[in-house]
């Protein structure tokens, strides 16, 4: 996904940036981060618990919203 979005950047402003990036994209796909709000990786981490163990996901993501 990432590489697709640089590569229409690329296309569209010529960029010098995306153009390295793409140079060597298997050394700069390791470079890029997934950054998530707190609060939403909480939320995350609860549904999958909920599901592992078969408890109500909608319950679990009210509960992980609220704190």
């Amino acid at each position: 996904w990432i590489a697709g979005t640089l590569r229409t950047h690329l296309e569209l402003t010529g960029s010098a940036v995306a153009a390295r990036l793409l140079g060597d994209w298997p050394a700069a796909a390791g470079e890029f981060v997934k950054v998530i709000p707190d609060d939403y990786r909480r939320v995350l981490d609860a549904a999958r618990q909920a599901e592992a163990e078969g408890r109500p996901v909608d319950d679990a993501i009210m509960a992980a919203a609220h704190g």
